[in-house]
């Protein structure tokens, strides 16, 4: 990573902070990963640093558009300007991991290989409530 890079990154990680979100470094043995995942207002983002005169190389183009075709929000950022427009759109909507559906996937409170006396967080609802939801039809059957 070049030092304009590193500078990026550093303001990127100190702007996701500052908004209350969390920025953390993807580390993976797999190449091509994009650099960190941003976690901010509902919204899960996988950003990649490349320096003003850098460009992604075919591994990590290859590996965002796999990412882009699971569904997964990912971005190229250059400037501090750009970190700006990016941290700014997502503060602007609520990302999906903001609905009331997600309300009862809260983590465990039991570690297991931990000794504690909590006892683990049970959810409200039976079964994985998805976000989008369909009227069930009524059976006219016999």
């Amino acid at each position: 990573m070049g030092k304009a890079e590193a500078v990026v990154e550093k303001y990127l990680v100190k702007q996701v902070h500052a908004r209350g979100g969390l920025c953390e470094k993807w580390t993976s043995g797999r190449n091509g990963i994009p650099d960190r995942i941003v976690l901010l207002n509902g919204h899960i983002v996988l950003i990649e640093l490349k320096a003003l005169d850098g460009s992604p190389s075919a591994g990590q183009r290859s590996m965002m558009n796999k990412l882009v075709d699971q569904g997964a929000d990912v971005r190229l950022v250059f400037t501090r300007a750009a970190v700006d427009k990016v941290l700014d759109d997502l503060m602007a909507t609520a990302g999906p991991m903001t609905t009331s559906a997600t309300s009862h996937c809260r983590p465990h409170a039991y570690i297991p290989g931990k000794p504690t006396k909590k006892k683990p967080w049970k959810p409200q609802t039976a079964a994985w409530t998805p976000r989008t939801t369909t009227t069930p039809t009524t059976s006219t059957g016999h």
